[in-house]
Formats: C-alpha cells, sequence, structure tokens
C-alpha cells in the first residue's frame, strides 16, 4: 500500500488529484490497486478511527500483500 500527498498548487499533481476524484482539499481516498478507481473518499480530514477503517476495507477486499 502506498500513501500520496498531493500539493494542489503543482498543476502536474493537480491534474492527477482531479482524475481520480481527488481535487479538492483536505481529501482523503482510497484507490483500488493498480487503477485510479476510488473505492471511499473523504472531502475532511478523518478520525483516526475512520482512516484506519479506510484502510482495513481495501486490505480486506483486494489483499495487502
Amino acid at each position: 500500500m502506498n500513501f500520496v500527498l498531493l500539493d494542489l498548487e503543482k498543476s502536474d499533481e493537480a491534474t492527477l488529484a482531479r482524475s481520480l476524484g481527488l481535487g479538492r482539499h483536505p481529501n482523503f481516498g482510497t484507490l483500488k490497486p493498480n487503477s485510479n478507481e476510488r473505492v471511499e473518499g473523504y472531502f475532511t480530514a478523518p478520525t483516526e478511527a475512520v482512516l484506519r477503517g479506510m484502510i482495513e476495507r481495501v486490505l480486506d477486499e483486494y489483499g495487502g500483500g
């Protein structure tokens, strides 16, 4: 699993963020492995429990290895 911080002030990163449906910030999302398809996202900073749940759901569904 990778964690990426996109800076929307940089045009190439903003373009990538918009293509992933993450064009506003703060914005937290999970993507399907090897895909640009968003599984889940929040337009506000999630609590630790919510963020952990987002990560666990992706790992449960698509595997962690």
